[in-house]
C-alpha cells in the first residue's frame, strides 16, 4: 500500500521453501501513482478515465479478508514513520549523488535521451502521499480490534480497493483475479523459449 508498484505479476515473486512467504524479486517499478489518467478514444475523445497502476497479485490474496494479525499490528504501531521516511529520505539523497557522479552531464544527458533513468523519481506529493497513508494506516490499527488488509485499501487507496474488490466476483483462481483487476493487461507470450506466466 505505500510501495504502489506497477508490475506486481506472479513470475515477479517466489515461494519461499518452506511455502509461507512469498517473496518479491523485481520491485524497480515502484513508487508511482496508484492511478492515471486515460483518453477516450475516437468515440468518446472528450472523456477521461481514471485506470490502475498499482497492479499486484497480493491484493488479490485471500488474506486480503483476514485481519491483519495481532503481531503485525503492534509492530506497525510501534514504527515512527516519521524517522523512518527522514532516514530513508536522506538516504536516497545520498544514492543519489552516487548515481549522479557516476558519468558526467554530457553522457547523463545523453542517457536520458536514450530512456535511460539516472535518478530516483519522487516528487512532494508522492512522498506527502505514503506520509499520510502510513499514519492513516497506524491510526486505524491502533483504533479498531480488527482490520483487514482490505479495510485499509479502502481507505488509503479507494479506487485500488474497487478494483481488486470486483476481482474476487471471478472466484477463486489467482491468476483470474489478477487478470481481472488489471484488465487482462499481462497475456501469455514467448520469451527466450519461455513462457511467461500472463
Amino acid at each position: 500500500m505505500l510501495l504502489n508498484p506497477e508490475d506486481g505479476k506472479e513470475d515477479n515473486f517466489i515461494l519461499s521453501p518452506d511455502g509461507k512467504f512469498l517473496i518479491p524479486i523485481d520491485n524497480d517499478h515502484c513508487f508511482l501513482p496508484s492511478t492515471f489518467q486515460k483518453e477516450g478514444n475516437f468515440w468518446n475523445a472528450f472523456t477521461v478515465n481514471t485506470a490502475l497502476q498499482t497492479k499486484t497479485l497480493l491484493f488479490c490474496l485471500n488474506e486480503m479478508y483476514i485481519p491483519v494479525p495481532l503481531e503485525v499490528r503492534q509492530k506497525i504501531k510501534s514504527i515512527d514513520f516519521d524517522a523512518l521516511l527522514a532516514k530513508w529520505m536522506a538516504e536516497l539523497d545520498k544514492l543519489e549523488n552516487k548515481i549522479n557522479n557516476l558519468v558526467d552531464q554530457q553522457q547523463r544527458n545523453q542517457f536520458l535521451q536514450q530512456g535511460t533513468v539516472m535518478r530516483i523519481p519522487f516528487y512532494k506529493q508522492f512522498i506527502q502521499s505514503m506520509h499520510w497513508k502510513a499514519h492513516k494506516i497506524q491510526d486505524m490499527l491502533s483504533a479498531a480490534s480488527e482490520v483487514t488488509p482490505f479495510d485499509l485499501l479502502k481507505t488509503v487507496e479507494p479506487f485500488v480497493a474497487r478494483c481488486y474488490e470486483d476481482s474476487f466476483k471471478q472466484g477463486n483462481n489467482l491468476q483470474t483475479r489478477f487478470k481481472a483487476a488489471t484488465n487482462n493487461l499481462y497475456k501469455k507470450q514467448p520469451l527466450m523459449g519461455a513462457e511467461l506466466a500472463f
